[in-house]
């Protein structure tokens, strides 16, 4: 009788540590996200003016063309940041699409990256008609 309880406690003792840990891992992973390959990824960077007058445009929409997992949104200063998937030569796309800041022509551009991780794009908008 007495091993049968013993072995019972030892179950529930094996049952509340997985579950402990179990716990931290869910736990670890809602505060610090999934693991990324950083490796592989490289971000894009710039600041989006107006042709006409040099100030920022906010709230162009930047992506990558043709993918819709990979796209920013340029703040009060203009400036946007879009990670992507390293490549040998991107095509972005800048829209004004909510036309709130002006109405601006979209954009379409070709970037020849040559394996950098880190590339700059600055880009000038023209007014709409």
């Amino acid at each position: 009788m007495k091993k049968i309880a013993h072995v019972k406690r030892k179950l529930w003792k094996a049952l509340f540590t997985g579950c402990g840990i179990t716990t931290a891992a869910f736990i670890f992973q809602a505060c610090y996200g999934t693991p990324q390959d950083y490796e592989r990824d490289a971000y894009v960077y710039g600041v989006v003016t107006s042709h006409t007058t040099g100030r920022p445009v906010q709230g162009v929409k930047v992506s990558l063309k043709d993918s819709p997992y990979h796209d920013s949104e340029t703040d009060a200063e203009g400036c946007f940041i879009i990670y992507i998937p390293q490549q040998d030569s991107l095509y972005l796309h800048f829209e004004d699409k909510f036309r709130q800041y002006g109405a601006y022509s979209s954009k379409d551009t070709i970037i020849a990256t040559l394996g950098k991780r880190e590339i700059e794009c600055n880009v000038s908008l023209n007014e709409a008609e």
